[in-house]
């Protein structure tokens, strides 16, 4: 078995297991994305988004808890529509993203660096 499928394995029974207990929205969203990002490595757009998605919308709900982990989601999803070659739905999406780093992380950090860099 490779690592990608595994890895896939590993994180559909996280979300088995996450799924027990709605108190873990953080975590779900955590899962959810890290699996769109493994599809999205694959190249597996359409799965890609559907986990996206998933991490967005959970995201979505908390973002006065965490609005950089909804920058990211909104980062990620451009980043998709971009490798989709929908550039401009992409843009929109990872300037939202930029405006809310600039918004909240008033330093420089990784991620906010990844977005510009996305942007470019």
């Amino acid at each position: 078995m490779n690592n990608n499928k595994k890895a896939a394995e590993f994180y559909k029974k996280s979300i088995e297991v996450l799924n027990k207990n709605s108190e873990n929205g953080n975590y779900m969203s955590s899962v959810y994305n890290n699996l769109g990002g493994l599809y999205h490595s694959l190249r597996k757009f359409k799965t890609a988004k559907k986990y996206y998605d998933k991490s967005f919308a959970l995201r979505l709900e908390r973002i006065n808890e965490d609005p950089l982990a909804f920058a990211q989601s909104l980062n990620n999803l451009g980043t998709l529509y971009k490798d989709s070659n929908e550039l401009a739905k992409g843009k929109i999406y990872m300037e939202k993203s930029y405006e809310i780093y600039e918004k909240y992380e008033k330093n420089f950090n990784f991620d906010k660096g990844i977005c510009i860099n996305n942007l470019a």
